[in-house]
């Protein structure tokens, strides 16, 4: 698999590997994360991490980017972040989540503005996200990082019995052309 070099003043970005299944169970048997995640069950197992694992080594690397967020400072495992294009249209949506000691620190917003960095180096027109309403705290990561909020969706999605709304931030490529 090609290699790719990430990094931001606290993070670093690889691949997942097979060997890292144990401490993404660890992190997603969570709750307060699981319920913003709309196909992540709870509770989350080690299983379903190694599926999840095997489906994300056999995505197209140029389509599909998922990488593991490592703090610098002590190498463990602190979130993940995504980058999936939508070809033709030349656009992408991303999605991340940060375990939950690691909330409030920056780290989600210091890993969306790398990986809106990253996108736009592809020459991407636009960058979208979307949030649970139930869940501002996704929206105002969004916002420090120049994104938009471009409308909600009432009931959009069905996830432990009941609909949420989700609201869809955008950013535009302005150094494009």
């Amino acid at each position: 698999m090609e290699t790719v070099t990430l990094e931001t003043e606290r993070l670093r970005f690889s691949f997942w590997e097979k060997e890292d299944a144990e401490i993404l169970a660890q992190n997603l048997n969570n709750f307060n994360i699981t319920k913003s995640m709309q196909n992540v069950p709870f509770p989350y197992t080690k299983e379903l991490a190694m599926e999840w694992l095997s489906k994300a080594e056999e995505r197209t690397l140029k389509q599909h980017y998922v990488f593991k967020i490592v703090s610098k400072k002590d190498g463990k495992i602190i979130g993940n972040i995504s980058l999936t294009f939508q070809n033709p249209f030349k656009n992408a949506e991303f999605g991340y989540w940060i375990c939950e000691k690691c909330w409030g620190k920056g780290y989600a917003t210091e890993a969306l503005m790398a990986i809106i960095d990253f996108g736009f180096q592809f020459g991407l027109h636009k960058i979208c996200g979307r949030h649970y309403v139930d869940n501002p705290a996704s929206g105002r990561v969004m916002q420090k990082c120049g994104m938009v909020h471009e409308g909600t969706q009432k009931e959009q999605v069905f996830k432990d019995g009941i609909y949420h709304d989700v609201a869809f931030y955008g950013i535009i490529n302005k150094k494009e052309k």
